[in-house]
């Protein structure tokens, strides 16, 4: 039995042996490819980084962009509040001017009629005088 053991343990290690080259050739890829990954790592962590960055500039951009809008936005809403009070307040006074004018034509008729009045009072007063 010894003997049949030797035998085996002898062809193992001969196994082993054969297939050591191409072990180191497995081991050999295996560094290649890690080699490879952390070359792409190293080439494709910047890029990431700078789109990261561009992306974040983009946003930032943006957001100033739409405050710059808002400020604006504020401003001609308050202009066009003002001019909307400005034009009720013109609205207002060419009503209340309206209401003088047709007030001083009213008592402009008024004395009018009675300048007439007394004129006719005038002239009847001289015919009764004759």
């Amino acid at each position: 039995m010894e003997v049949e053991d030797i035998l085996q343990n002898a062809q193992a290690v001969t196994q082993v042996i054969s297939q050591k080259p191409k072990m180191r050739r497995v081991r050999k890829q295996i560094h290649q490819s890690n080699d490879d990954q952390s070359s792409a790592y190293q080439i494709t962590t910047p890029v990431i980084v700078q789109q990261a960055q561009n992306s974040i500039d983009l946003i930032t951009q943006q957001r100033l962009e739409n405050f710059a809008n808002l400020v604006q936005l504020k401003q001609l809403t308050s202009a066009n509040t003002q001019n909307e009070t400005n034009a009720y307040n013109t609205t207002q006074l060419l009503k209340g001017l309206k209401q003088r004018q047709l007030s001083s034509k009213q008592l402009m008729q008024k004395q009018q009629k009675q300048e007439d009045v007394d004129c006719i009072t005038i002239i009847q007063k001289v015919f009764r005088m004759f």
